[in-house]
């Protein structure tokens, strides 16, 4: 046998009743230990949980992220982008982040017990939410009361800060470009030309940007007029109320105005692109004369200075800032994100949203409570019943099953008295698992005894299970290869021994097939001369045709039984 075979099946294969108690306490910690199971799968937790206090914060987690809000990651990053929103990102993190809401779930899972303390712990939580809330929604109105009119051209602002940056890094590098002087007339010239030209462009897009406002208001309207209003109401004006009936009704208004804006707006760009061409020749003409221009006029830098100013330290100086790259991306970055405001979590019922989570939690705590109960509770009587079948055996071995299966290996051994001490069966319970063991002076047989004398004991306690358990149940014994780790003397005993058992079962018309495989011809006509048995020699091909079988020895040059030798003295 191995050395993991446990104690407790030596005694199940001999008792009815120790089978059915372990199999009765093994049924029901296999059903506590399913329901278990299958109460943390309908939670979506993982089935290997086996700490209650583990399961309450795995469910406290999952209602966290179920019912309670999320946590804002787009708003959080977004405030941690922007210079004014550093401090209440921190606070966002403290929050609702991973650590945050983990924290939360142990602080609920040690309240399972305390729903009032539930419910307070999550209405914190939820008021925390709706003051983070309106400070984020403060913030958000002062970022766009300083961005003002700059919101709807934030990528025409990083343009141009770009080429104003960009300009005023080259002038630090090679010194002022621009450098008026009493021969210098023809630049002092086209240095007037290029800043009246940039102010014209300036008016032109500023002109062009209205435009483009009146005709989109114009389409909207437009839409509104077909579909709606004009079905009801063809010649008056849905926002003024004036009566265009005499101009062919208010539709024929707005088409006519929207051509009109249209063409203006097209003479319009049309314009810009002409200034655009001048300012480029102008631009040619002054690095002709080695003199570069700051492609952002000085009312514009004033403007964009004024509406940016925020974004940068308090004490530094706009264009001094710009001027350094990697500070201008920084500012870049901000602008970047200016463009995409995210949305703000919703402010939370407190007291309904709190009390809801409360009772659901206390429901699922309750219910998990009583699924780990039936495994904890089944446990201890598990162990209990082992430790006890264990000691049964320790108790009763030595003089039932390992006494015989000692005179067994006793019987087969060709000098029992060079064994350094007799073997002995061990079963121990270590942490739950029982194990039955052969020990030789405190150590396992394995390590003294050579192969043969294991063998030996092996074949043994074969034996012994056959004469108390087997032979109940079948009427064949069958050996394989069963002496291969035998010398000469112990496979004579084990002769010996086999004809000792063909003779009980003779002497007692008990039936029995006894059935013995061996590679060696020698010991086969050996075995077969002691149980006064056939012997049958195999071919090497995997069917056998026509098996040849030879009878060693008769009937009446067997050695004479003592039953037969009595009564023939009685007759």
């Amino acid at each position: 046998r191995s050395a993991q075979e446990l104690g407790a099946r030596i005694l199940r294969g001999y008792s009815g009743l120790a089978d059915q108690v372990d199999g009765y306490v093994e049924s029901r910690v296999l059903e506590a230990n399913t329901n278990r199971q299958d109460f943390l799968r309908t939670f979506g937790l993982s089935a290997s949980i086996t700490k209650l206090e583990t399961a309450f914060e795995r469910i406290a987690r999952r209602e966290i992220d179920r019912s309670l809000p999320s946590f804002p990651r787009p708003l959080v990053d977004w405030l941690d982008t922007i210079q004014v929103g550093a401090q209440l990102s921190w606070r966002w993190q403290e929050w609702g982040n991973e650590s945050s809401r983990n924290a939360l779930a142990v602080r609920l899972s040690q309240m399972d017990r305390s729903p009032g303390n539930l419910e307070s712990e999550i209405r914190g939580w939820l008021e925390e939410l709706n003051a983070l809330s309106a400070l984020s929604m403060e913030v958000l109105k002062n970022v766009e009361a300083r961005i003002g009119s700059l919101r709807q051209d934030l990528d025409q602002v990083a343009a141009r800060i770009a080429n104003w940056g960009e300009w005023l890094e080259r002038r630090s590098t090679s010194g002022p470009l621009l450098q008026k002087g009493p021969s210098s007339d023809q630049a002092e010239s086209l240095a007037k030309d290029f800043d009246r030209l940039q102010a014209e462009q300036q008016r032109v897009l500023e002109q062009g940007r209205n435009l483009a406002r009146h005709l989109d208001h114009l389409t909207q309207v437009e839409a509104y007029v077909k579909e709606t209003w004009g079905k009801q109401h063809p010649g008056q004006c849905p926002t003024c109320g004036a009566d265009h009936a005499d101009k062919g009704g208010v539709a024929a208004v707005i088409e006519s105005l929207r051509e009109q804006t249209t063409a203006e707006r097209d003479r319009l760009r049309g314009e810009y692109a002409g200034l655009k061409r001048q300012i480029d020749e102008v631009q040619k003409g002054l690095a002709g004369l080695g003199q570069v221009q700051c492609p952002v006029n000085a009312a514009e830098q004033a403007r964009l200075a004024d509406a940016l100013r925020w974004l940068i330290p308090a004490q530094a100086n706009f264009s001094e800032w710009i001027a350094v790259r990697s500070q201008r991306e920084e500012l870049f970055a901000v602008i970047a994100a200016l463009k995409q405001v995210p949305a703000i979590p919703a402010s939370a019922d407190v007291e309904s949203e709190a009390g809801r989570v409360a009772r659901e939690l206390t429901w699922q705590f309750r219910d998990a409570r009583q699924m780990f109960e039936a495994p904890s509770n089944w446990k201890p009587v598990k162990e209990k019943l082992t430790a006890l079948l264990a000691d049964i055996v320790n108790q009763h071995l030595p003089r039932t099953l390992a006494a015989l299966w000692s005179e067994l290996y006793l019987n087969l051994t060709p000098a029992p008295w060079l064994l350094p001490e007799r073997p002995s069966i061990d079963v121990s319970s270590k942490r739950g698992e029982q194990r039955s063991t052969l020990q030789v002076k405190g150590r396992l047989a394995r390590y003294i005894l050579n192969q043969s004398e294991v063998h030996v004991l092996g074949l043994g306690w074969f034996f012994t299970r056959y004469l108390t358990y087997g032979r109940f149940l079948h009427t064949c014994l069958v050996f394989d290869d069963a002496a291969h780790e035998l010398d000469e003397a112990a496979f004579r005993d084990l002769c010996r021994l086999w004809e000792t058992i063909v003779r009980l079962h003779r002497v007692y018309a008990r039936p029995l097939h006894l059935i013995i495989m061996l590679n060696q011809e020698t010991r086969a006509t050996e075995a077969a001369q002691a149980t006064g048995g056939s012997l049958s020699v195999l071919g090497w091909s995997p069917d056998q045709q026509d098996l040849c079988r030879t009878r060693v020895a008769t009937e009446d040059v067997l050695p004479p039984q003592p039953v037969f030798l009595f009564e023939k003295a009685a007759s």
